[in-house]
């Protein structure tokens, strides 16, 4: 049911005409609007979390046996053509800029889909996810200071504060266990560096842009990325294809599940505010990973991941208060 439609209507009516019994029903009408907002946005963060974390446990469990690259390349080939299911509800009437600075966000997320598939590949589940899901946050409000003049609160420095300390916590308190080689830990804050300047270009893009039609185009672009990067450095769409057909059950999982995260939370923070989406989604993402990591791959030292995560999500609400 679209209430929308319902409120503008109320709202344009003339105050004159309206009786109080018509303002009773006015006023029945808007409580049940917000409520069934309130309880809309609250499942599809809850929705989301929930697929978010299934795909990254998925994710983890098939780069176990399969190389990052080519799990990346056979990921954004699949995903790109799961989403020409939407081309119907695309609008391609983009300006020569917009679909420029679309392509310069996929060649940036191809770079990051290769850096986090690295670190997952190569690190604890435990300690990357909860940076994957908290770091970029602090990036993107660096950078909109710095880019596009946007203000930073006291709060948000103590924000950024905490989440830099909760970093160091997890990198270097949680045991040397978590990564193969001291490089991936540095390879987790490029990538959130990387996703933080992304961001910023897709609330530009946005001005202009339809959602739907940003992660279709995008993802296009960003499969054709990793087909030309696999044809420099691997075996090209040969290679693809035959990672696709050996893991095709669980990149077809992975994928499903990413389409559903994704639109999922563009609907929970087009419904409420992003104050309040951004952290429920990412609470229960950061804890099921992190439990996952010592139930599902026996990694260890659970209770001070789990404490370090925590203050890492403070530092996230903080930030975007």
């Amino acid at each position: 049911m679209n209430f929308s439609n319902i409120s503008s209507f109320l709202r344009s009516a003339p105050t004159g005409k309206i009786n109080q019994e018509g303002r009773s029903v006015t006023r029945f009408i808007k409580g049940a609007q917000l409520n069934l907002s309130m309880l809309a946005w609250y499942y599809f963060a809850l929705i989301s979390s929930v697929l978010t974390g299934l795909a990254t446990i998925l994710e983890k469990r098939t780069l176990k046996v399969e190389y990052a690259s080519a799990y990346s390349a056979s990921f954004s080939v699949l995903i790109a053509l799961i989403s020409l299911l939407f081309i119907p509800f695309l609008n391609l009437h983009i300006s020569t800029l917009n679909w420029i600075l679309i392509y310069i966000v996929s060649l940036l997320g191809t770079i990051t889909y290769l850096l986090t598939a690295k670190v997952f590949r190569h690190g604890s589940i435990s300690v990357t996810s909860p940076l994957n899901a908290t770091l970029p946050i602090m990036f993107i409000v660096i950078f909109a200071f710095l880019f596009l003049g946007e203000s930073i609160s006291v709060i948000q420095y103590v924000g950024i504060a905490v989440t830099l300390i909760a970093t160091y916590l997890l990198f270097e308190r949680t045991g040397k266990k978590d990564f193969e080689r001291s490089k991936y830990k540095y390879l987790v804050v490029i990538s959130a560096a990387i996703s933080g300047v992304s961001a910023i270009m897709f609330k530009y893009l946005l001005f202009s842009t339809t959602p739907i039609t940003y992660m279709v185009v995008s993802q296009i672009f960003m499969a054709a990325n990793m087909a030309v990067y696999m044809s420099f450095r691997y075996g090209g769409a040969r290679e693809i294809l035959a990672n696709t057909k050996v893991y095709k059950k669980e990149l077809l999982a992975i994928v499903i599940l990413t389409i559903g995260y994704r639109i999922s939370y563009y609907v929970a923070v087009a419904a409420a505010p992003i104050s309040l989406a951004s952290p429920l989604r990412n609470t229960i993402f950061v804890v099921m990973t992190a439990l996952s990591g010592p139930i599902l791959f026996r990694e260890d030292r659970l209770l001070d991941k789990l404490l370090f995560s925590a203050l890492l999500l403070v530092g996230a609400y903080l930030i975007i208060l």
